[in-house]
């Protein structure tokens, strides 16, 4: 909270499945609204990130648009930026509309800019409008502007080679996600259910000894608890119901197995195909 209200840059940088985006969504987000002051929209780059930061820009201009009117006036934006439209003048535009606001722009899986984008010239190109709206808001004495990202550790070296960027992270330093505790998981499993359900005796420390303070596993762990909340048992989360689901660790398998086995196999086909295409070998880096 802190950091983000003094600094326009805020890199949240962690193993994959560290938590990254949870810190931000489901911890810092919300602590944020709460304050009443935060214009807050976020966006993952994907393959075009100019167009993922038109549309957050536009709904933060235009928030009673539907999402098609939106969608075309991004469109119009990307082509905009191109033709010398700053990504300062839009964030001026809109503090001028909300002079009391401050505006957060949350950028996840910043990874998405080197594993995703092919255009070498696109990705410096953003790189260059975030460090410039970043810059004239660095000047001010309390920034009206903050660009958070989280970025996997593995994809650091991409970031730090371009010589820019490497220098604003070394004015605004990074923050550092490390794997969690026991004691942390503990309160992650525990502390949401919390007066709503019983945790049968033993559950708690049989999932930690599942997920063995492995940082991937949290999003498995994730579904699991999922899981298990909705297939509680009169108000009670049981062992049984966890090892019928498989676990952490076969949840999620087994999960997905069920719903492909539901489908035809013209249907199954088409689903290889999908998530070959959805894996991205590493260059480097962990495979995606």
């Amino acid at each position: 909270m802190q950091v983000v209200d003094k600094q326009p840059l805020v890199p949240v940088i962690g193993a994959s499945g560290s938590g990254k985006s949870s810190v931000v969504f489901a911890g810092l987000i919300p602590k944020l609204r709460e304050e009443g002051i935060w214009l807050i929209e976020s966006f993952r780059p994907q393959t075009q990130p100019f167009y993922g930061l038109a549309l957050a820009l536009v709904r933060l201009l235009k928030p009673e648009w539907d999402e098609f009117q939106q969608a075309g006036r991004a469109a119009k934006l990307v082509k905009d930026f191109h033709e010398g439209l700053t990504l300062s003048q839009l964030v001026a535009a809109i503090l001028q509309q909300q002079r009391s606001k401050r505006i957060l722009l949350v950028v996840d899986q910043f990874e998405e800019l080197y594993s995703l984008c092919p255009d070498e010239e696109e990705r410096q190109g953003f790189l260059d409008q975030l460090l410039r709206v970043v810059e004239i808001a660095r000047k001010q004495r309390r920034p009206r502007f903050t660009v958070v990202f989280t970025l996997r550790a593995d994809f650091y070296s991409y970031v730090l080679s371009y010589r820019p960027f490497r220098d604003a992270l070394q004015k605004y330093h990074p923050q550092l996600l490390g794997p969690m505790t026991e004691e942390e998981l503990q309160r992650a499993i525990e502390k949401p259910v919390e007066n709503l359900v019983e945790l049968e005796s033993g559950l708690t420390e049989r999932m930690l000894e599942d997920v063995a303070a492995q940082p991937g596993n949290l999003p498995l762990l994730e579904f699991a608890l999922t899981r298990l909340w909705q297939k509680q048992d009169k108000g009670k989360l049981t062992h049984g119901a966890y090892l019928e689901m498989g676990g952490v660790k076969q949840a999620l398998a087994n999960h997905a197995d069920t719903i492909y086995d539901k489908l035809t196999p013209k249907e199954q086909e088409k689903a290889q195909r999908i998530f070959v295409q959805l894996v991205h070998p590493g260059a480097g880096t962990e495979d995606t």
